[in-house]
């Protein structure tokens, strides 16, 4: 006589649930990571910053980051002069100008003529936009304007 299959049929059906039940724990949870701090690359710098940076010796990020934070073409220059002409830090003018501080404070406490110091950097600003310009234009990234 045989035994009954019975016990084998539960038996196999037990370890067929069993390894669905770790098939399912699997699926709903998620595997470790290797958290690998995310070293973030500095963003490309601005062309027109960069042509500033090299023709007035600033270091570029710092005038990056300015333009981050809002100041605009002419303000950066404005300052930079300042800071040439009086020899005053120009992290310590931009921290001044974030706080909202007019120019004509910013140079009177410098002892620099702030009307000079406008038209000076008009000047400049006109020329290092043509600068950047051509540079970009060697560089294919942008088409020479032509002279109507």
């Amino acid at each position: 006589m045989r035994p009954p299959r019975f016990p084998a049929v539960i038996l196999f059906a037990l370890f067929l649930s069993c390894a669905s039940l770790s098939a399912q724990i699997d699926l709903y949870s998620f595997p470790e990571l290797e958290s690998k701090p995310k070293v973030e690359e500095p963003k490309p710098v601005n062309p027109f910053l960069k042509t500033l940076a090299k023709k007035m010796d600033v270091p570029e990020q710092l005038l990056a980051l300015a333009a981050e934070k809002g100041m605009g073409r002419m303000e950066l220059i404005r300052l930079i002069l300042i800071s040439k002409k009086s020899g005053k830090p120009l992290t310590d003018l931009i921290q001044q100008r974030e706080k909202l501080t007019r120019f004509a404070k910013i140079a009177s406490q410098t002892n620099v003529d702030n009307g000079a110091i406008k038209k000076e950097a008009r000047t400049l600003l006109k020329q290092i936009e043509k600068e950047t310009e051509a540079s970009q234009a060697i560089a294919g990234t942008v088409e020479p304007k032509e002279n109507k």
